[in-house]
């Protein structure tokens, strides 16, 4: 039985092989992404099965209205796949750098 599936960070790395691999198997993939353009062919071969969603998680605004969004969505699965890593030694990063991440990687979720 296919199922509706949200996955966040779709455009890369693990979110984009769930992604495929999801769809070949069937299954309707709400794919959201920052850089949607790496999606469009995949959007062109599934067609009405992969809809793309924007959300940049480095924005609060973004995110809630990412938030809103997906309240209309009857979704049976959610995956979390957004995140990113500045590989820096930790007395080099600010503040700034270090809540960044800790809003992409946490709190949006």
């Amino acid at each position: 039985m296919s199922k509706r599936i949200l996955i966040t960070g779709a455009s890369g790395g693990i979110g984009i092989k769930l992604v495929e691999q999801l769809l070949i198997e069937g299954n309707t993939v709400y794919a959201c992404a920052r850089t949607l353009n790496k999606l469009f062919h995949l959007r062109e071969s599934f067609a009405e099965r992969c809809v793309l969603l924007y959300a940049d998680f480095k924005s609060e605004e973004s995110t809630l209205a990412f938030i809103e969004e997906i309240y209309r969505i009857d979704i049976d699965v959610v995956i979390f796949c957004a995140g990113f890593a500045n590989y820096r030694s930790l007395v080099s990063m600010t503040p700034e750098l270090m809540n960044e991440m800790l809003f992409v990687n946490y709190q949006s979720v």
